[in-house]
């Protein structure tokens, strides 16, 4: 069997490496010079800059498991997912997690983070034992156990548990990202 496949990105990448397990014959076409599509990077003043997919969630298994097998496990690094919003002419970020050990190691940035109000923290206060205690609700894999929210939208969900500032500066951003 021959096999054509038109992009050399992530999803043509696996295919024809899956194609090549199963004895095919593959050409992978690409437009632009290398290949990688949306996880390309470009460096800049040693900084290594996401030029497409945002980010890879911990839980993508059979991606995590693809890279072991082609034999790039080590060049997969953990990073806390750092997220930026501007807000009143300056750019304010932070790490992005509900996990309390990674909160606890980036600590000092969520100190300096001064995104909310004193009546923003309340609201994070608020919500924080929600997300929490569903924190294992939000992998992505099965939304299943987040069926008896399926009756609210986003922002009435955000704003009756938490408030405005929660709404705009939190949910917004990460509903943006996804």
């Amino acid at each position: 069997m021959k096999a054509i496949i038109v992009g050399a990105g992530t999803a043509g990448l696996a295919a024809a490496h899956t194609l090549r397990k199963r004895g095919a014959e593959v050409t992978v076409l690409e437009s632009k010079d290398e290949a990688g599509g949306r996880i390309v990077g470009s460096e800049k003043d040693g900084y290594i800059l996401d030029m497409g997919a945002q980010f890879l969630f911990k839980f993508y298994d059979t991606t995590f498991g693809l890279c072991r097998e082609l034999g790039l496990g080590n060049e997969i690094v953990p990073f806390p997912f750092k997220v930026g919003i501007w807000k009143k002419g300056k750019f304010h970020a932070a790490v992005a997690s509900i996990d309390p050990k990674v909160l606890w190691r980036n600590r000092h940035d969520l100190l300096r983070f001064r995104l909310f109000t004193p009546k923003g923290i309340l609201q994070l206060l608020r919500v924080a034992p929600l997300m929490i205690r569903r924190r294992h609700d939000l992998h992505f894999i099965d939304f299943q156990n987040m069926l008896d929210l399926d009756d609210d939208n986003f922002a009435d969900l955000a704003l009756e548990r938490a408030g405005d500032e929660v709404l705009e500066y939190l949910f917004q951003p990460v509903a943006s990202c996804l």
